[in-house]
């Protein structure tokens, strides 16, 4: 990559970062995409995981309070921690298409669903019968293509919990299975000497961008909070259907 190329990813990372701080999403589906028009995919989703993982310690550290109420989160992550090891290891043998495919249908159900007025919820009994199902598919799109967002915050949208608690379910998910993905990657020795460099310089941004999202958020409502989610999720919908053509 040219030094502008570089200088152009970090920018976008830096905004990508502070959205992601605002709503406890959105850092890779905003970021990916640029990276991807420069290197190979799988180095991609290998230099926005350490960033990312940054990211998503610190927001779930700022509302750790709420861990009692997001009541599904450990067995939902527990699922996904396996589906994203084996992901990781299907990275670079099936086709990112099959993953941008799926992401972009289950997308399009859940927007049409919210924004036709008839949203539905999760009862508690039916919520934890599903969580290891939803946990562990959210988990194999962790692992193989970087990106979750689109079946987690569904998920934690539909459960109905308060704000805070789905911000801690969903950043304390994402910090978990990208744990493993990065285990994974390093055993099977995906990363290379540029993924490494680049990955550790968007570290700093990530980590001051966290006071930055955290100061908005606290000042908008939660009906703003879920407009701000809703057009990221089409945002990644518009993205995702832009790299199926």
């Amino acid at each position: 990559m040219t030094g502008d190329q570089i200088v152009l990813i970090l920018t976008i990372a830096g905004f990508a970062a502070v959205v992601k701080s605002i709503a406890g999403f959105g850092y890779p589906l905003l970021l990916l995409p640029i990276l991807a028009q420069f290197i190979d995919v799988v180095d991609a989703v290998l230099i926005v995981a350490p960033s990312n993982l940054f990211l998503n310690l610190g927001i779930a550290w700022r509302v750790r309070g709420q861990w009692r109420e997001a009541k599904t989160l450990p067995v939902f992550t527990m699922a996904g921690v396996v589906g994203a090891v084996g992901g990781t290891l299907l990275l670079s043998s099936l086709p990112v298409q099959t993953f941008r495919l799926i992401l972009f249908v289950i997308l399009v159900a859940f927007l049409v669903n919210r924004l036709s007025g008839l949203q539905f919820t999760i009862a508690d009994q039916k919520a934890h019968r599903l969580a290891p199902v939803v946990g562990g598919l959210a988990g194999v799109f962790q692992g193989a293509a970087g990106v979750s967002g689109p079946i987690v915050t569904p998920w934690f949208l539909s459960v109905d919990i308060e704000r805070d608690t789905f911000i801690f379910a969903i950043a304390s998910f994402f910090a978990v299975t990208q744990i493993g993905q990065m285990t994974v990657a390093a055993v099977d020795q995906l990363y290379t000497r540029d993924s490494i460099v680049i990955g550790l310089l968007l570290i700093p941004l990530s980590v001051l961008s966290l006071p930055i999202g955290a100061a908005i958020r606290d000042r908008i409502s939660s009906a703003a909070f879920e407009r701000v989610v809703i057009i990221l999720l089409a945002i990644s919908a518009a993205t995702l259907l832009l790299r199926l053509l």
